[in-house]
């Protein structure tokens, strides 16, 4: 599509999990898209809205929760072509210090975000990959967590502060007190929450 002066590229057929025929989550479709070049996007599922509101709502909620604590959001769905995929959002501290944002899961299905194995395996993958980026420390926002000692949990957890410096349920009073003390600035360490064991925080 064209506009005098702009130029837009849309996609306004795409099926998200919520359809029987594709596995992508309503974000993954996003942050593709975004890596893509793409202005616009529709998911259109069969016969339901799911995924559409799934996609906007767990935005919508990550950046409220950000500003609220006390970050300045910069950029959203910034692309990274070389690398295949994006960030979702890009948030400055009050230090001025640069903060990466992955957010999974919305708040329509019942087990949803990261206690959902496809979307946590697809997550840890974009994490390993943005690590190689160089890129600042991030933190993934997700609608879910999985139970306390199950294979996700373990399978989350083994990924270290290294390459996921926090990780925080968005309907988690704990979690937007860590990251309102992150937002303050002057945090070099993951403050004790989802990392707690000794053996999960790395020193440095």
């Amino acid at each position: 599509m064209d506009a005098p002066g702009i130029r837009f590229f849309a996609d306004l057929h795409t099926h998200s999990n919520a359809s029987f025929d594709s596995l992508a989550s309503p974000a993954s479709l996003v942050r593709t898209a975004a890596a893509r070049g793409l202005t616009h996007l529709a998911i259109t599922d069969h016969d339901r809205i799911d995924g559409a509101l799934e996609g906007r709502a767990a935005a919508a909620v990550a950046e409220h929760l950000l500003e609220e604590a006390g970050f300045t959001i910069t950029v959203r769905n910034r692309p990274l072509p070389k690398l295949g995929t994006g960030v979702d959002l890009v948030a400055s501290a009050l230090d001025g210090r640069e903060w990466w944002f992955d957010v999974t899961g919305g708040f329509t299905t019942v087990r949803g975000g990261l206690a959902r194995a496809d979307v946590l395996w697809r997550a840890l993958g974009r994490a390993s990959v943005l690590k190689v980026a160089g890129g600042p420390r991030l933190i993934l926002l997700t609608s879910h967590l999985p139970a306390p000692g199950t294979p996700l949990d373990h399978a989350l957890r083994s990924v270290g502060p290294d390459r996921v410096f926090d990780i925080v349920a968005m309907g988690s009073a704990a979690g937007r007190a860590r990251l309102a003390a992150y937002a303050a600035g002057g945090c070099d360490r993951p403050l004790p929450g989802f990392w707690t064991a000794a053996t999960d925080v790395a020193p440095g």
